[in-house]
């Protein structure tokens, strides 16, 4: 990153591009500075964690891959072997025209949010256990090409892919899984397709099919989820995943989209408050478990 301010701080380097206002920069370092803080019981997962932070992608030497809509991203872990963050602080004129005029700078609870929801795919992953010898022979098919896109249609590369992707986070553990699938079912078995969609609809992002063929759908919600369709909503799974890590560890949404998802996925939270528990000795449950109304509620 060219023109940048490097600060390392408590095992964390940051790394702000020179778009990022002194405002934001110390917003973000708070963020992880607490979240290391809280994690009493392995401090060390924030170790050696990189936090690369631009205005807008515009900045980055290769914008190739990486969606205008993109807030923040990281990479799988068969990708790139470093714990890194990489974020954006402004706004994007293609979905928030207006705001971004207004305010072009992402407020505090957004970048909250986006900060804490990258570090929940991070925590996905690093303490998850896919197979040695998948994650040998991927790392060999990615280090022999520039271009990671140029595998996708590789014959060898393809099923390996496949498997690595869905043992690659805890996401994709069967205690996840089976939550997933019991709230799901809970929020769409049985309902009209009406009801379904306007769900769908409410959770955008964070919908069970959002990620899945439009015109070759391959998840059917109204019947209730197969083995099959928990492996089509991979990704969904761990978007889903690492919202609930971000709105465990103390992310500020919209109220009325945090008590959606969390009312939406309740088994599944608790999954993932337990993980965190387990891994990061945080007791989230007092200070940020949602009270949620004595009737399952959707609505708001």
């Amino acid at each position: 990153m060219e023109n940048t301010t490097t600060i390392k701080d408590g095992g964390i380097t940051y790394s702000f591009s020179k778009k990022v206002k002194s405002k934001s920069r110390n917003i973000i370092q708070n963020i992880f500075s607490e979240l290391r803080q809280k994690s009493w019981k392995n401090s060390a997962f924030f170790d050696d964690l990189e936090i690369l932070v631009y205005g807008r992608w515009g900045e980055t030497c290769n914008t190739k891959n990486i969606s205008p809509f993109n807030e923040g991203f990281v990479n799988y872990p068969v990708v790139d072997e470093s714990k890194k963050i990489t974020l954006r602080t402004k706004r994007n004129f293609l979905s928030d025209s207006i705001m971004a005029l207004i305010f072009p700078v992402m407020g505090k609870n957004k970048l909250k949010t986006v900060a804490i929801h990258e570090l929940g795919h991070l925590f996905d992953f690093n303490f998850a256990t896919p197979d040695p010898d998948l994650v040998s022979k991927m790392k060999e098919f990615i280090k022999s090409t520039d271009d990671i896109s140029s595998l996708d249609n590789n014959k060898e590369f393809a099923p390996l892919a496949k498997q690595y992707c869905l043992s690659n986070g805890l996401s994709d553990s069967d205690k996840f899984n089976d939550a997933w699938r019991k709230d799901v079912e809970l929020a769409f078995k049985g309902h009209s397709v009406k009801s379904n969609n306007k769900l769908i609809d409410k959770l955008g992002y964070y919908s069970p099919v959002n990620f899945d063929d439009c015109d070759n759908p391959l998840i059917r919600l109204d019947d209730g989820i197969d083995d099959e369709e928990i492996e089509y909503a991979d990704r969904a799974r761990q978007e889903v995943f690492a919202q609930l890590f971000a709105y465990a560890m103390g992310a500020e949404d919209k109220k009325s989209k945090k008590n959606l998802i969390v009312n939406t996925y309740k088994n599944s939270y608790k999954v993932v408050e337990q993980y965190i528990n387990e891994y990061l000795g945080t007791n989230t449950q007092k200070q940020n478990m949602i009270r949620k109304k004595s009737k399952f509620d959707c609505s708001a």
